[in-house]
This record gives C-alpha cells, structure tokens and sequence, in this order.
C-alpha cells in the first residue's frame, strides 16, 4: 500500500506519494523540522495518509463536496474518508 504525506505552503497544498509508511513517516519528520525553521511560511500540518483516502479526498475536492463527518465537523475527516469506499 502505497501513502500520501500531504503539506501546505502558504495557499498552495503540495503532496508527495511514497511506498511505504515508513517512508512517510521520515519524510513527515523532515518536512516538520523544515518548518520549524521557517519563520514566514510553515508547512504545518503535514499528514501521512493512505494513497486510497488522498484519491477519496481529491476527488470530492474536485467536485466541491462539503459533506460533513460524523463526528460534526464541517468537513469529512481523515477517519470518516477512511471508511467511504476507495475511488479506482
């Protein structure tokens, strides 16, 4: 399985697609300490999530979904799109 690490810069959110979740999780770390030494513009937050939950996620991005979660959020969180079945 194949996983995200998701980031914003500034308006502009940027990702990255890496094999395994370890993978993710050392660049997630390294990005996180690039933004502690930025003082105008933080990456924060950076998110490693599955490839299958980035595609839910984009998708309803692209058709401007503002569905809302279960746990009253405005917007469908990590764990509510992990569970909506996978765009192929």
């Amino acid at each position: 399985m194949s996983y995200v690490v998701s980031w914003w810069v500034g308006e502009r959110q940027d990702h990255h697609v890496y094999e395994t979740q370890e993978e993710a999780r050392r660049a997630q770390a390294a990005l996180v300490a690039q933004s502690a030494k930025r003082v105008a513009t933080s990456l924060v937050p950076v998110r490693v999530i599955s490839n299958a939950v980035w595609k839910t996620m984009s998708k309803l991005k692209k058709d401007n979904d503002a569905g809302s979660c279960t746990h009253g959020l405005r917007r469908l969180c990590l764990v509510c799109l992990s569970r909506l079945e996978p765009v192929r």
